[in-house]
Order: structure tokens, then sequence, then C-alpha cells
């Protein structure tokens, strides 16, 4: 089963998933993403280095997709909260193997 509710900590995050055609599975954004413009009425859950986990938690994801290690400590208490944690680097897809399958096996849900 695929997630219905993803939180992107990425501002990269939601254009792809957009550009996926999994935009509406997306329930919570950085504070710094720009595009797409249907993103930008999603709640704000935090930006890069400063997200708030309650903020996180409080729109009910099944997954987080975070893109650094500077979120480790973040990825740690999402997890222990039961959210999927996946780690992405929109920058390099091409290396990102198992994340991007993942991504791309969402559009055909």
């Amino acid at each position: 089963m695929y997630p219905e509710r993803i939180v992107c900590l990425a501002a990269e995050v939601p254009e792809i998933l957009h550009a996926l055609g999994a935009l509406d599975r997306v329930v919570g954004i950085s504070a710094f993403t720009t595009r797409p413009p249907e993103a930008l009425s999603l709640p704000k859950v935090g930006g890069f280095s400063h997200a708030s986990v309650e903020r996180i938690l409080s729109v009910r994801p099944q997954v987080a997709i975070l893109t650094s290690t500077v979120q480790c400590h973040l990825a740690a208490q999402l997890a222990q909260a039961g959210v999927t944690v996946i780690h992405l680097n929109p920058h390099r897809l091409d290396t990102d193997s198992a994340p991007r399958r993942s991504l791309v096996n969402w559009k055909s849900e």
C-alpha cells in the first residue's frame, strides 16, 4: 500500500510529487517550498533545519520525506512516532535508487 499522507521537508520534493501526479497525497510542506503553485496552500510544518515535530505530527503523515543528515534527529523522532521516513537527495535522484523507485511507484497507485 502506498502512502496517502506525505510530509515533504525539502522544498523540491512537492514539485517532484506533482510531476508524478501524487501532489494530492502531500499534507505538509517545508516553509521554503515555492513550487508548484498548487502546493503553496498546504500547511507549512517548518523549515529545513527547524521543522516542528508537533506540527508535522498534527497533519498525521504516514511518510515524511527528508533530505539531509541535518534532519537525523527529526527522522528519529518521527520514526519513533510511527512515521515512515524516506531520505532522498532531490538533486541526485540518479544515486538514490530505492527512494526514487518508491516515488515512481506512487505515480502508478
